[in-house]
C-alpha cells in the first residue's frame, strides 16, 4: 500500500503488498536457522480483567463448523492499548448485516516456480459491519462495506504451509530448499490475503478513532521520510510457526510491518481453522504487538464473544411418487 497509512489495523497490511519480498516462491531459504520466536509481552489475566463491560456489547460464546458467514453473525474483540503507564480499553464489535447474492474475485500478486502469477479468488459477499467502542462501551465509530465472505478467515491455512517449509531438527543438514507447488502458492496465498482482506475492511476508516490509537504504537516514519517518499508499507511472516495452547490446533506466527523501510511494529498472531463466526475476524483470537523500538508501547487483542447468526433449514426433498 502506498500513501495510505489510514488502513493500518491491528496489525496493519495491504493487498498490494501480499507475498512482497519473494516469501511465496521459497520461504524455507529465508527461514532455515531462524529460531522460534519468543512470545511478546502480555499479561492475559490482567488484560482480562481489564474488559468489564464486555457482556453489555455481546453476551455469547457460539461457535460454528467452517461455512459462508450468515447474517446475525458476531465477534466482539477487546483492545488494551498501553503506552508507558497509560492504559486505554476499547472494544471493537464485527458483524453481518446482510448476505448478498453477488460474488467478488479477489486477485493476489505472486510467483510460482518463479514465473510470476496471479492467484484470483471468487467469494460470496456480505455487509460487514464494524463498531468501535470506548471502556464505558460508548460508540466512538461506525462503518459498514462489503466483505468477501468465503474467503476471509483463511489465516490459518497460511500458517500451516509455512509449518511445512520449517526446518526442524530431524531435517537432513544439507537439505535443498523446495519451492511451493502450485496448491500450496494458493493456500498460502489466499490464506495470508485474507488476512489483508480483513484489515482492508477495517482499516478503510480514515477518520476513525482507532488510526488514532495504532499511530502511538506504531514507529512513524520521520517527516523528511514522509516528504520525500510518501509512506510505503510493507508486511511479512517472519520466524517458525508454533503451537498455541489457546484453543484447539491454535498457531502463531509473527509478522513484522515495516514503513518506508524501517521496523514499524512486530506482532505475534494466533489463529485456528476457519469457523463461524470468527472468520469475521481472519480466525485470529488472540494479538500480542510492541513496538520495535520501546517495549512499554504494546497492543493487546484478545476475542471475547461470538455469536452466531441464523442458519438456513434443510432443504427438503420432495418425494416423487411410484406407479
Amino acid at each position: 500500500m502506498r500513501n495510505c497509512l489510514a488502513k493500518l489495523i491491528i496489525l496493519a497490511g495491504s493487498l498490494g503488498v501480499l507475498l512482497a519480498g519473494g516469501c511465496a516462491s521459497s520461504p524455507a531459504e529465508a527461514r532455515d536457522e531462524t529460531p522460534a520466536p519468543a512470545p511478546l509481552p502480555s499479561v492475559e489475566a490482567g488484560t482480562l480483567r481489564l474488559f468489564t463491560r464486555a457482556t453489555e456489547l455481546l453476551d455469547a460464546s457460539d461457535v460454528g463448523p467452517d461455512g459462508p458467514m450468515r447474517a446475525g453473525d458476531q465477534v466482539l474483540l477487546g483492545l488494551v492499548v498501553r503506552t508507558g503507564d497509560r492504559v486505554r480499553v476499547r472494544y471493537l464489535r464485527l458483524s453481518v448485516m446482510q448476505e448478498k447474492p453477488d460474488y467478488v474475485a479477489t486477485n493476489f500478486r505472486t510467483e510460482v516456480g518463479g514465473e510470476p502469477t496471479t492467484l484470483t479468488f471468487l467469494s460470496k459477499l456480505v455487509v460487514a459491519r464494524t463498531e468501535l467502542f470506548d471502556q464505558d462501551a460508548k460508540l466512538l465509530a461506525d462503518s459498514s462495506s462489503d466483505a468477501p465472505s468465503t474467503l476471509m478467515g483463511l489465516l490459518h491455512d497460511a500458517m500451516e504451509v509455512l509449518l511445512k517449509f520449517q526446518r526442524g531438527s530431524k531435517t537432513p543438514p544439507r537439505a535443498t530448499p523446495r519451492q511451493m507447488n502450485r496448491a500450496e502458492t494458493e493456500k498460502f496465498g489466499f490464506g495470508l490475503g485474507s488476512l489483508f482482506v480483513f484489515s482492508g475492511y477495517l482499516g478503510d476508516r480514515a477518520a476513525s478513532p482507532m488510526t488514532d490509537l495504532l499511530w502511538e504504537i506504531v514507529d512513524r516514519p520521520s517527516l523528511l521520510s514522509m516528504a520525500f517518499s510518501g509512506i510505503s508499507v510493507s508486511i511479512a511472516p517472519s520466524g517458525q510457526i508454533v503451537e498455541s495452547a489457546r484453543a484447539p490446533s491454535a498457531k502463531v506466527m509473527r509478522l513484522h510491518l515495516d514503513i518506508n523501510g524501517r521496523p514499524a511494529l512486530h506482532a505475534d498472531i494466533t489463529a485456528i481453522p476457519r469457523s463461524r463466526p470468527l472468520a469475521l475476524a481472519s480466525s485470529i483470537i488472540a494479538v500480542d504487538a510492541v513496538s520495535p523500538t520501546d517495549p512499554t508501547r504494546t497492543l493487546t487483542v484478545r476475542v471475547l464473544a461470538t455469536k452466531l447468526g441464523r442458519t438456513p433449514p434443510p432443504a427438503v426433498q420432495q418425494l416423487k411418487p411410484t406407479h
